[in-house]
């Protein structure tokens, strides 16, 4: 991605950030991304991407997926049903819900909250962790 992100660095989208228009040349980006690769083409990179983490990481491991794109979910959850000592989260959280989004689809403060949220409440439900109790 960081190739095409500085490919749409212009000096337009620089004087769009100056007005308050942020993330145009990422937006550009991935949209050129998704053109070229298409959705399935995407997905198989990143099955490459996490076949090379297995490589070099052999550890604990817990993967999370956003409820977006079926084939990519399967993907995810395949790969940790196959894979010693790794969990797998579907999280509630949708693009379609904004709130939780900057403007490039990262997280903004709400939606790392409720992330984090639904991380502790997986460990937790599934005796990742201990919880204590006081009385």
């Amino acid at each position: 991605m960081m190739p095409l992100i500085k490919k749409y660095n212009t000096p337009e989208n620089k004087e769009l950030e100056k007005k308050g228009i942020y993330y145009q040349n990422w937006q550009l980006a991935r949209e050129d991304l998704i053109r070229n690769l298409n959705k399935d083409g995407i997905i198989s990179y990143q099955q490459k991407q996490l076949d090379l983490l297995d490589e070099y990481y052999h550890k604990k491991l817990l993967y999370i997926t956003l409820d977006n794109y079926p084939k990519y979910i399967q993907m995810v959850k395949n790969k940790a049903k196959h894979r010693k000592e790794t969990y797998f989260l579907q999280s509630g959280i949708h693009y379609s819900q904004k709130e939780y989004f900057l403007p490039d689809i990262h997280f903004n403060k709400l939606g790392h909250q409720k992330m984090m949220e639904e991380i502790i409440y997986f460990f937790l439900d599934n005796n990742l962790i201990p919880c204590l109790t006081f009385s």
